[in-house]
């Protein structure tokens, strides 16, 4: 899926250049983690909307391949949990770097989003990642993660609504009779 982003971006980034990609992989991420968010979630049985299961989610976010991005999460409690970007290829890697790129906006809508999946009362806040490094890390950028009951519910983005209303957000293996 990253490589498929990618090339999505690189795409639209040669044709209209860089503030326009930035802004449509903003939306892009909003309106796609809702969809895949949930088929994840199911598909891999990662159940609640806690900060466990919205770390869990967070480990297999395909914004986030394991083999170019190292990243790390850590629980605080239930409600509360901390989120980060090591030093990595994919954060060094030439641009644009799929949705690694949009990241580095003050407002990072698509995480939102992802976290949002699980619990939309979830909110990320950008964090110093030097305040979190920890023995073998090297944070480079970070992110608070807080379930708040009086945050309102992060509206569904409206790009959310394409892949529902067609066959592939239903998308799912069967198994044949013999």
């Amino acid at each position: 899926m990253h490589l498929l982003v990618r090339a999505g971006h690189l795409a639209v980034r040669a044709r209209w250049g860089a503030e326009t990609m930035a802004a449509i992989a903003r939306d892009h991420w909003a309106g796609a983690a809702p969809v895949y968010g949930a088929r994840i979630r199911a598909t891999l049985s990662i159940g609640g909307d806690d900060m466990a299961a919205i770390l869990k989610t967070l480990q297999v976010e395909p914004a986030f391949p394991h083999e170019y991005v190292r990243f790390g999460c850590e629980l605080i409690d239930a409600r509360r949990g901390v989120f980060w970007l090591d030093d990595c290829d994919g954060l060094v890697d030439d641009a644009p770097r799929g949705w690694l790129e949009v990241l580095e906006a003050a407002a990072a809508p698509g995480l939102d989003a992802v976290v949002a999946a699980v619990n939309p009362r979830a909110r990320c806040q950008r964090l110093d990642p030097t305040a979190i490094a920890r023995r073998g890390t090297r944070p480079l950028q970070a992110w608070s993660i807080e379930i708040d009951d009086a945050n309102q519910p992060l509206p569904k983005s409206p790009w959310a609504r394409a892949p529902r209303n067609c066959s592939i957000a239903g998308f799912g293996f069967r198994t044949r009779p013999a």
